[in-house]
């Protein structure tokens, strides 16, 4: 029976429906939307709803689904197309992903688990699917469960008769030798995929041109190793997707990873995606990028989007995300917002490159995603842009697809044999586990729809389906002939077959379709053939490196690669693309100019040269050329100096700061020398001092990355020194000095870490005392630390206990950064001190099990005897704030000043911590225990972790990026670590969370239920400003 105050509250909602202000689900029947302008009152009674339970429950009855027949009847097209199902339950459930192999039957990879991962009692329910077209209809009328027991399978891809599975946390080679439609053989060939998060898996394997596979990895990350060679080294994928040789079990990453997505267009530029931002063109390859291990912050993933992509739905608002989105709002966030406003996508996936020849034209090369949470397909045409593209929207306000049935969830795509695309629609009521308060998703489903699932054929007006082709019965020419096919699907599956059959009869068809074709897509295709083949010789290249169109030449400059070493005439060729007239095609020259050092640098040097002073102004190309200047870095400075208009160019000044900084990490006296030699004394470098300093103190970065300075090498120098010293000097004057503004103080700071120490000591001791801003005390911690002398943990011990907590956490930090500065600590700290309580676990247990045996020591006799207060007496003991009024203004406060650093409240960029409204941070009692035992339950991605590099300094942080060259730790907003791989000795995952233990020391009673009353009332009332809100007892 209801209680009265949810009758009453429920009987609200209803006037609201009733007055037009408000749409609710009114029946199983029959759904209408929530109105996406909500006034404050609307707002208001969504939240009452929320808070009783009773009213909560009818408020989220679930969306029943629709049959087949009505759910067709639901779809909006443009265009004259047509939404054609050519697979439903039970035939097919949950599909994510899927392949056709040579004969046109297609594998699927189904789901079913998600969101969920098995108990270890339980099987994982994931599936393959076969389906086969048996009497040529174009709808799939046999099925078979090709292999089951399988973990979130999220990828497939074709190969000898059977098909390569990507399943978590493993890629699998399966395969039906006795024609009945069940894999018996099944091989693990990978494993050691990540497996933490639904979001994140593992997925969308495809073929590339070159022969391999390709995979993205998602966020979940993980260290792959190899099942087929016993001597292969373990890979790490953390950050990175990864592609792998089927023949030889070669495995590497590629490039930086996101989410769920992966494609090539026909020239094979490789896209990929995340839920907020549809399309990225992975551009730079790791393969390319680990040559230069001098390489910071270098990303080789360009996103295509400007902002966030407006959606067009015509599908209902779910009654879950009404709530999720009045909490929202409630909390300050603005109603117009991604991740509030309902019009934005927030969950794009399956980004997929039309290259089939079933639709007009225009069509041909268009990018489709699915917003499987909008119920719509998306789509965006490709723009070339310099090397790289940028996308645009098509369809002006509207979509390619959208369906007023919530239960149409297109999650990925598929080229198919027909010329057109497949959409797999997982067909579920919820497709979001995240993101939602677990007062509401209790009384959600998430499995509800399990046992559904649909195929769709997206059909162009006056479309019939084609009698599926059998290549596996095609001849070796007939497979050539195949590669001329307009549609990608054949021209993709026919150079697998040629690959796969190994038949050398193949090679003249293939030399006469390079040097007599007129299908350029033909020509690239039968070079990368006699590749794979073995027989590619020097004329083949050279014929594609001078070919008309220059998608052809890019791969042939690829190509060319293994021969430079032996082919003059393949130099001078690849040379003189270095001026060819396509972005692509110089980008691939600046990259290809790398893989053969040894040969006449010279003429390397002139190469890099021509393309740097066309294209230095893009940053793809920029990081080209320094991937493969490693070996030349100071000529190419040099060179560059002598070009006064290429210094007059901002861009062009970083492009020099770039080498400066790879040549200061290198640290080889003989570039250093001629490098410095030149930045002191040429003309154009006198003319702009400014220009000089920022190059001078680039290269200083670069050496103290090297355990060098830029001082001791300068002392050689007679010209150099003197240009060091003022630089210096003028820094130790404007950092002390408070007539200058702070962002240049903080600036001369900076510049002291490059200083000896004798001349630092003073004005950093200074700048340490706690009467200059934390801002300034921080800055000048990090100046000091950067030099390792004895006094500086003197110096900094010395403050310690007078400082405030920010600073005091930061000095700790640093104090353990190094091995003789940690002994001096320890050495320090007793049984009473407060810096033993503010040790967070993770910090003890790195103590504890220290490789040094003093630090281990000294940690054992102090942490054995250490009486610091169990988290379960902390959280007792604080239950006395749960029974206190608080009070919003004055949490406000409170939050600024412990949690703001790395946390955010409503809005989805936060820069360490989780987003405190994104959770269930509505229960005061689970908030409390939160703030207090941090370590509770962390996610992997707030995993505390130390790096140790091989001059013994340990940085700790949160992993906010890894590159193929570079790891990058945050602690806070501005406060990260940018660790060459090259340099890092040990990473350790230390198991805590990043926020540490203790925060009760600097708060009471009263001030802990201010806190708490803060961010509880933040998920209810409307406005930002908290002065304008009435508190809200939740006592």
């Amino acid at each position: 029976m209801k209680q009265p105050g949810s009758v009453l509250v429920f009987f609200a909602l209803l006037v609201l429906v009733c007055s037009g202000a408000l749409v609710l689900w009114v029946s199983p029947e029959e759904t209408l939307p929530v109105t996406l302008d909500e006034s404050p009152q609307q707002l208001q009674e969504i939240l009452r709803v929320y808070r009783d339970e009773t009213a909560l429950k009818e408020f989220l009855r679930p969306i029943p689904p629709k049959e087949p027949e009505e759910a067709l009847k639901t779809f909006e097209t443009l265009g004259g197309f047509r939404m054609e199902l050519v697979a439903q339950e039970p035939m097919v459930r949950d599909p994510i992903a899927a392949a056709f192999d040579e004969d046109g039957r297609l594998y699927v990879a189904e789901m079913i688990d998600y969101p969920y991962q098995p108990s270890m009692d339980l099987k994982a329910k994931g599936q393959i699917r076969l389906l086969e077209d048996i009497d040529g209809d174009g709808r799939f009328d046999r099925s078979h469960i090709f292999a089951d027991q399988l973990l979130w399978p999220s990828g497939i891809v074709p190969w000898k008769q059977g098909v390569f599975v990507a399943a978590t946390p493993d890629i699998w080679y399966m395969k039906d030798t006795d024609g009945d439609g069940i894999a018996d053989i099944r091989n693990r060939v990978y494993s050691g995929f990540g497996r933490d998060g639904e979001q994140y898996m593992l997925n969308n394997l495809i073929w590339g041109v070159d022969h391999w596979i390709y995979g993205a990895t998602a966020g979940n990350g993980g260290t792959v190793l190899s099942l087929i060679d016993p001597d292969a080294e373990p890979i790490s994928v953390n950050g990175r997707d990864f592609r792998f040789d089927p023949v030889s079990g070669v495995f590497e990453t590629t490039t930086e990873t996101f989410q769920f997505g992966n494609t090539f267009d026909d020239w094979y530029n490789r896209f990929v995606c995340n839920q907020g931002v549809p399309a990225r063109h992975a551009i730079l390859p790791d393969r390319y990028m680990v040559r230069s291990p001098y390489l910071l912050d270098v990303s080789g993933v360009n996103s295509l989007v400007d902002g966030w992509t407006r959606l067009y739905k015509i599908s209902p608002i779910e009654a879950w995300r009404s709530i999720r989105r009045a909490r929202r709002i409630a909390a300050g966030r603005d109603p117009t917002s991604p991740g509030v406003d309902h019009k934005y996508l927030t969950a794009g996936a399956g980004l997929t490159v039309y290259r089939g020849d079933a639709y007009p034209e225009k069509y041909r090369g268009n990018l489709f995603i699915g917003a499987s949470t909008a119920n719509l397909v998306h789509r965006r045409a490709l723009i070339p842009d310099g090397p790289t593209f940028r996308s645009v929207r098509v369809d002006k306000e509207t979509e390619f697809v959208r369906s007023t049935d919530n239960w149409f969830r297109p999650v990925n795509f598929v080229n198919a044999p027909d010329g057109t695309l497949y959409v797999l629609d997982m067909s579920r009521e919820l497709i979001e586990s995240v993101h939602v308060a677990t007062k509401v998703i209790k009384h959600l489903d998430l499995m509800h729809g399990q046992d559904r699932g649909r195929i769709y054929r997206m059909a162009p007006e006056g479309f019939r389906s084609r009698t599926p082709h059998s290549l596996s019965r095609a001849t070796t020419e007939e497979l050539v002939e195949l590669l001329k096919n307009s549609n990608g699907w054949h021209r993709e599956t026919a150079h697998r077959l040629l690959y796969e059959r190994q038949d050398r009869i193949a090679t003249d068809p293939l030399r006469a379709v390079v040097h007599g074709s007129s299908n350029s897509l033909a020509r690239m295709h039968a070079l990368w053939s006699l590749k794979g083949l073995d027989r590619l010789i020097t004329p083949d290249i050279s014929h594609g490196l001078s070919d008309v169109v220059p998608g052809v030449r890019r791969h042939a400059v690829r190509l060319a690669e293994s021969q430079l070493r032996s082919s003059p005439v393949l130099i001078d060729q690849v040379l003189k693309l270095a001026e060819d007239d396509d972005p692509q095609v110089r980008l691939q020259v600046a990259l290809t100019l790398g893989e053969s050092p040894d040969w006449q640098n010279s003429r390397a040097v002139s190469g890099l040269l021509m393309i740097a002073k066309r294209d230095f102004a893009n940053r793809w190309i920029r990081t080209a050329l320094l991937s493969s200047g490693v070996e030349i870095a100071d000529a190419l400075l040099v060179a560059l100096v002598e070009d006064q208009t290429f210094l007059s160019e901002n861009d062009g000044v970083v492009l020099l700061t770039q080498l400066a900084q790879m040549i200061g990490t290198r640290n080889y006296k003989p570039m250093l020398h001629r490098v410095l030699e030149t930045i002191a004394v040429h003309p154009n470098m006198v003319r702009n001092p400014d220009i000089q300093e920022i190059v001078l103190m680039s290269m200083a970065d670069g050496l103290s990355r090297a355990n060098a300075r830029l001082v001791d090498v300068g002392s050689q120098l007679p010209n150099v020194r003197e240009i060091i010293d003022r630089l210096f000097e003028d820094a130790r004057r404007d950092a002390l000095s408070d007539q200058i503004a702070p962002s240049r103080r903080i600036q001369s700071i900076q510049l002291l870490r490059y200083d000896n120490f004798q001349q630092v000591e003073q004005p950093l001791t200074e700048l340490i005392h706690p009467r200059h801003s934390e801002l300034l005390q921080i800055s000048a911690i990090s100046a000091l630390t950067e030099h390792n002398h004895p006094r500086v943990a003197l110096i900094l011990l010395k403050v310690l206990e007078s400082c405030r907590p920010r600073v005091r956490r930061r000095i700790l930090e640093q104090l353990l950064s190094r091995e003789q500065w940690t002994i001096s600590l320890l050495k320090t700290i007793t049984q009473e001190s407060m810096l033993l309580r503010e040790m967070d676990p993770s910090q003890r247990s790195l103590l504890m099990e220290h490789r040094n045996n003093a630090i281990r020591a000294l940690a054992e006799k102090l942490f054995v005897a250490d009486r610091v207060t169990q988290r379960d007496e902390v959280l007792a003991s604080f239950q006395q704030a749960l029974t206190l009024e608080g009070n919003r203004v004055r949490g406000k406060e409170v939050y600024q000043r412990e949690c703001v650093d790395c946390h955010r409240l409503g809005v989805d960029e936060h820069p360490v911590g989780p987003n405190l409204l994104a959770g269930s941070h509505d229960d005061p009692e689970v908030l409390l225990e939160h703030i207090l035992n941090p370590n509770r339950n962390v996610a992997p991605e707030y995993m505390k972790y130390t790096v140790t590099d091989q001059n013994g300094i340990s940085y700790t942080g949160m992993i906010a990026m890894e590159t193929a060259t570079s790891i990058v730790l945050q602690r806070g907003e501005d406060d990260r670590d940018a660790i060459l791989k090259s340099n890092i000795e040990e990473i350790r995952n230390l198991g805590y969370s990043l926020m540490p233990e203790g925060i009760e020391h600097g708060l009471d009673y009263q001030e802990m239920a201010d806190l708490i009353e803060f961010i509880v009332s933040s998920q209810y009332d409307p406005g930002s400003d908290p002065g304008a809100v009435t508190p809200v007892t939740h006592r």
